[in-house]
């Protein structure tokens, strides 16, 4: 599909794959006129969440993360997340995160030299999520903020948590980047899942958590946004975040869509920036389950 290829401005054919997708965004991103690069990039916007609603077959009112499970469907806007018995929900309820998602492909395609934009995706998604939610990772401070955020609203309010509410305050933790980033994926035209778990094991923590498998032609994958790989400078002090990714088999997939206790083990590997070197840390095993 080629955007305003038709005589009164509409698109006339919906993309069916990943890479017609990420043609469009392009031919967005090559659009050197700032205020119809923004027009066009609203409309497209636009278009595909009026075609992701359409494909979820039956809106649904709650999903809860106290249950362990697998949601494939895009997440709707007037869907409620439910983390916790006592405290509200959060709806994914706000269009300006997928804005942040293409201009942070944007970035990356500037900055990298106009790649193609599938290598850039990782990278856009986690800085996508960092530039909205004002945290690029998390710490034992995020927690304690997220954890008072919700007490407090729910205190107040008893209605849902619109994701406007939380953007810039530092207190996103793998709920909210785990449901945003499988939107994300859904809205880029990849096979994504996102799974709350009570069975994984990142360090020390056991405490539930939520992350993202995906797959495509290269493989299955899973994508953990909210603890992703941390770059350190000589002194210790992160300057950068790289996208945690990792490659697992076919078995390994289906053991974590299929929700049946299996637990998957990957390696993660944060990275150290010495004059202008990558140099990898010790790996440190991630489980996931």
């Amino acid at each position: 599909m080629s955007i305003g290829n038709s005589p009164d401005g509409k698109y006339q054919k919906s993309p069916e794959t990943a890479e017609e997708i990420l043609a469009d965004i392009q031919d967005i991103l090559l659009i050197e006129d700032v205020e119809l690069q923004e027009e066009t990039m609203n409309t497209y916007i636009g278009k595909r969440l009026k075609e992701l609603g359409e494909e979820v077959p039956e809106k649904q009112k709650m999903l809860s993360l106290i249950n362990s499970r697998a949601e494939g469907q895009f997440i709707h806007p007037e869907t409620e997340i439910k983390r916790s018995l006592i405290v509200d929900g959060l709806k994914i309820n706000d269009p300006d995160i997928y804005k942040y998602l293409l201009e942070s492909f944007a970035k990356f395609y500037k900055s990298w030299n106009k790649p193609q934009l599938k290598s850039t995706t990782g990278h856009s998604v986690i800085y996508a999520l960092g530039d909205y939610f004002g945290n690029y990772f998390g710490t034992g401070h995020t927690e304690t903020r997220n954890v008072e955020f919700y007490m407090d609203h729910s205190t107040m309010d008893s209605e849902a948590v619109n994701l406007s509410e939380i953007k810039g305050k530092k207190l996103a933790v793998c709920a909210e980047k785990a449901t945003v980033t499988h939107n994300y994926l859904k809205f880029l035209g990849i096979d994504s899942h996102v799974i709350f778990s009570n069975n994984c094991k990142l360090g020390e923590s056991n405490n539930g958590h939520a992350y993202v498998v995906y797959s495509n032609k290269k493989g299955r994958f899973i994508f953990d946004p909210s603890n992703p790989v941390l770059v350190e400078d000589v002194n210790g002090k992160i300057t950068g975040v790289n996208p945690a990714i990792y490659k697992i088999s076919e078995e390994d997939y289906n053991h974590l869509l299929n929700r049946n206790g299996q637990q998957v083990t990957v390696q993660h590997i944060d990275q150290k920036l010495d004059n202008g070197k990558y140099i990898p840390q010790a790996p440190q095993s991630r489980i996931y389950g």
